[in-house]
């Protein structure tokens, strides 16, 4: 079986107002629409604090789903473990942020297929160089096994950080037991250590080469050039030096 989490986001402490978070709603219960997943699967919103609203639930009013409440403090990523701490370990999940949408169909039967050629591990959308190596803490895609598994709790806004990003992160403790990290794109599957030279990827290029979306996608196709050339080379420090190349000629060999 597999499940979709969707946070809905309500009053917490310094984050921002529910309101904030209307408009993405609409776009994630919009683009998940017209876009179709291409797999079957279970939809759970979850209510963050009472963000499940009687407007929310117009919103989602005749597509089908399930509402699970959550009341911790880590943020989105402390919905998504709460929710996946109540499913068996042989289900899968995939979590997306309250910025989450779609551009196209058929995004939830790639990340399955790769998941039966590739195996257990973790899969990304997208993944990042900001601050380290790691799968981006939405759209991705893991059995609910692992993320019981994993030792660290995430109850606070600095240990959602931890989960996604450092030498405690999930990509790292998958990639430390042996699990396989990947990206799935439009175009193919490639392993973590070959995502940051994608064309067209996150922060790359027009972006086309992604499954789901988010505020930092958005973000970086409002920018100006200056602007983006700035998050790319935030995103992959390294890419554009030689010894960047080097490791892209190495990470295709290895692969091959």
């Amino acid at each position: 079986m597999i499940h979709l989490t969707f946070i809905i986001a309500g009053q917490m402490p310094k984050a921002p107002p529910p309101s904030t978070y209307v408009d993405a709603a609409k776009r994630f219960a919009e683009s998940y629409s017209q876009f179709p997943a291409g797999e079957d699967h279970e939809l759970i919103l979850v209510d963050s604090h009472g963000g499940y609203t009687p407007e929310i639930q117009n919103i989602f009013e005749g597509i089908s789903h399930k509402v699970v409440p959550y009341a911790g403090l880590g943020w989105d990523i402390g919905a998504h473990l709460h929710v996946a701490s109540q499913l068996p370990s042989s289900d899968w999940i995939m979590c997306f942020s309250s910025w989450g949408h779609f551009r196209r169909g058929g995004w939830l039967s790639a990340f399955e297929s790769s998941r039966q050629v590739n195996g257990d591990g973790l899969y990304g959308s997208t993944a990042s160089w900001e601050h380290s190596r790691h799968i981006r803490g939405t759209g991705f895609f893991i059995r609910c096994g692992l993320l019981h598994e994993y030792p660290v709790t995430v109850n606070s806004r600095e240990e959602s950080f931890s989960f996604e990003v450092g030498p405690k992160s999930l990509t790292e403790w998958c990639l430390k037991n042996k699990y396989g990290v990947w990206v799935v794109t439009p175009e193919n599957t490639v392993s973590l250590r070959r995502a940051e030279f994608l064309k067209n990827g996150f922060r790359q290029g027009d972006q086309t080469n992604i499954w789901t979306f988010d505020k930092h996608t958005d973000l970086f196709e409002r920018g100006t050039l200056q602007e983006q050339k700035k998050l790319t080379s935030r995103s992959y420090p390294s890419t554009n030096t030689v010894f960047g190349n080097g490791r892209r000629l190495l990470s295709c060999l290895l692969d091959n």
